[in-house]
């Protein structure tokens, strides 16, 4: 086996690893282990192979994969899970909302939430809130 051989099963084995990580970075090994081989099938020695491979991962760590990132980041669409996929939704009070008495009900997507005006003004019952804030257990509303 010749030492291009070697450097195109690396740069496989990087491919896979990154496929299973998707971290963008083994990805840059992967291209600088294809510019180690054709080093090595240009006939370089090995510090000229190690060169094609740190220059073509260089290369690619700034110039591609910058612009992985960004596109992963544009193209995700953060949902939020548990209790974070409340914010921002609308519900309806069940119990009058009262900062001074300690009182509060919504009724936000199906479930039943203890609750507190974020202005601290009482809300009445069957109003419509939406959710601002999290505070321990309870949802913190404002009117809608």
């Amino acid at each position: 086996m010749e030492a291009w051989h070697i450097w195109i099963l690396l740069g496989i084995a990087f491919l896979v690893i990154e496929v299973i990580t998707a971290e963008f970075l083994l990805g840059t090994f992967a291209v600088g282990s294809f510019g180690g081989s054709l080093a090595a099938y240009l006939g370089g020695s090995l510090p000229w192979q190690l060169t094609g491979f740190i220059l073509v991962a260089m290369i690619a760590f700034f110039t591609i994969r910058p612009l992985l990132v960004q596109q992963l980041k544009r193209s995700s669409d953060f949902r939020g899970t548990n209790v974070d996929a409340l914010m921002g939704s609308t519900g309806r009070v069940l119990e009058e909302i009262d900062g001074d008495k300690g009182t509060g009900q919504v009724q936000i997507q199906g479930q039943t939430w203890r609750a507190l005006s974020i202005d601290g003004e009482p809300i009445a019952e069957d109003s419509r809130v939406e959710v601002l804030d999290i505070r321990g257990i309870k949802l913190v509303v404002r009117k809608t």
